[in-house]
């Protein structure tokens, strides 16, 4: 869970409309309080991925290690948590 002065600070760097890569995406909270226009999330947790699709299927997901992921889409931000 993210604080919300941790929110707070992402929303005021990150504006709408935004491609945000998020790395660490764990069910994809964070994506759904930023509210990108285009996001992906990559986890190396195949269940928590699963979450994340369920709950923002207009949003693209990976499980799995970054470095064996090919990405590629440019990004506006990079998010690693």
């Amino acid at each position: 869970m993210y604080s919300r002065a941790i929110k707070r600070l992402l929303l005021s760097l990150i504006p709408e409309p935004s491609s945000v890569l998020l790395l660490g995406c764990r069910k994809g909270e964070l994506i759904g309080y930023l509210k990108p226009e285009r996001c992906t999330g990559v986890d190396p947790s195949e269940k928590v991925i699963a979450e994340a699709k369920k709950n923002y299927p207009e949003f693209e997901f990976f499980a799995g290690r970054l470095e064996l992921i090919d990405l590629k889409d440019k990004f506006d931000y990079i998010i690693i948590t």
